[in-house]
């Protein structure tokens, strides 16, 4: 078992995934962490009016979605879980946050790298962090992944660039890509 993690394009998710798509220039629009089996279920932890514990079913596989694992131990995976479990049950969604990512958009439209720019809008969470951290947690075990992952700082780390990181780490056979689908 390793810690599985990943991300869909929320095609029939509305105005908000619709403007995801447009201000990050990609086809991402939500990250999630697939936690163990609780009663008989695997879960999802994910952010979205803030942070829960959702049943894996309820991921809607009529959407273009992808699954990685990273290749931990029982006991590692565990730990990783753990520990993100007790840092974001129950946070609040980050709303405001998103408005920074329209400045990094216009700002990389320009030439300007951001995934490592300033973010005044560090409080509360969204998705793709929780993904970042998921990352970082598993760097203890597989140091090579923070060569990738510290391009980016948590704040700035949106759908896309979880969906672009977590190909690369593949690429790199860091990871393995264990479900696909897409439209």
């Amino acid at each position: 078992m390793g810690l599985k993690l990943g991300g869909l394009n929320a095609l029939s998710g509305g105005l908000y995934s619709k403007l995801q798509r447009l201000v990050t220039g990609k086809k991402a629009t939500h990250s999630f962490v697939i936690l163990d089996k609780y009663y008989e279920d695997e879960m999802l932890l994910d952010a979205q009016e803030s942070v829960t514990l959702d049943p894996l079913h309820r991921l809607n596989k009529n959407e273009p979605y992808w699954i990685f694992e990273v290749p931990l131990t029982d006991e590692q995976t565990y730990e990783v879980q753990k520990k993100l479990f007790y840092q974001f049950i129950g946070q609040s969604y980050g709303i405001w946050s998103l408005s920074w990512f329209i400045w990094r958009r216009v700002c990389e439209l320009f030439g300007f790298t951001m995934t490592r720019a300033w973010n005044p809008f560090k409080n509360n969470v969204r998705c793709s962090q929780i993904n970042w951290y998921a990352l970082l947690y598993c760097s203890d075990y597989i140091p090579e992944i923070k060569d990738h992952l510290f391009a980016y700082k948590p704040e700035n780390f949106h759908s896309g660039d979880n969906q672009d990181l977590l190909y690369l780490l593949a690429e790199k056979t860091l990871i393995s890509l264990i479900e696909i689908h897409e439209n």
